[in-house]
């Protein structure tokens, strides 16, 4: 790598990855001898921007939609459950309850 006349460096894609940073993300630094050791998350109280984190957590649950985790807005949670359950609008389904 090369550091640039304002102090700046790349840091490789693969690196950024496993260290889950972002465009925005706090990531800190420390020294260990003759090493400086590049931590992700180093900003205030160890954790990345506010802005990273919630970007992770809307990556995530895009991730949870797509395999079909999260449900979906707009249902009550009574509805999902009596779709997951089968229950049907027959009086004699043991499982039917009929909602006020």
């Amino acid at each position: 790598m090369r550091l640039t006349s304002k102090g700046q460096v790349t840091i490789p894609k693969h690196i950024r990855e496993k260290l889950g940073v972002r465009p925005g993300d706090e990531i800190g630094f420390r020294e260990e001898g003759q090493q400086v050791i590049l931590e992700g998350g180093g900003g205030e109280g160890g954790q990345a921007s506010i802005g990273g984190r919630i970007e992770k957590a809307l990556d995530f649950i895009d991730k949870l939609r797509r395999e079909g985790r999260v449900l979906p807005l707009g249902k009550s949670v009574d509805a999902h459950m009596d779709d997951l359950r089968g229950y049907s609008e027959d009086a004699d389904d043991p499982g039917f309850q009929r909602r006020p």
